[in-house]
């Protein structure tokens, strides 16, 4: 995934990576709709047995899709600093959607404080997901 940020800065390429980069996130998205449905896993925030965990995130389309999203997210981030310093570029999409976010001082703040509680909830969800599984199946 990481030769896609050196080939968006071809600008023939763009598309295609923004595409690769989507593709990827639903192929993972599809894996673990798939993965849950088929072995009949509860839910995706209680694991039940070490064979969900090694199912869902260690096999490679798992956790593909959220690298992917944090590729894009920093694509746009990147396109939206270098508008700020050129005013040809304040056309692209991605400058107008963050402009967009962060044209008012409250819709700023609730993105950021939605972004912040959802972080928070992503790193301490690990501890309070392996509740019915044994301390020497954890790994």
């Amino acid at each position: 995934m990481m030769p896609s940020v050196f080939i968006y800065h071809k600008k023939t390429k763009r598309w295609a990576v923004l595409i690769y980069l989507s593709i990827l996130m639903l192929i993972s998205i599809t894996y673990i709709f798939w993965c849950s449905i088929s072995y009949g896993f509860s839910s995706m925030l209680t694991i039940t047995n070490n064979q969900m965990f090694d199912q869902l995130f260690r096999r490679p389309f798992g956790p593909v899709g959220y690298y992917a999203l944090g590729i894009m997210i920093s694509i746009f981030y990147f396109e939206y600093s270098q508008a700020i310093s050129n005013r040809d570029l304040r056309k692209r999409k991605s400058y107008i959607f963050l402009h967009y976010i962060g044209k008012t001082k409250t819709r700023c703040f609730t993105i950021q404080l939605i972004g912040s509680l959802i972080l928070l909830f992503v790193v301490f969800i690990r501890y309070s997901s392996f509740k019915g599984v044994p301390l020497s199946e954890v790994n």
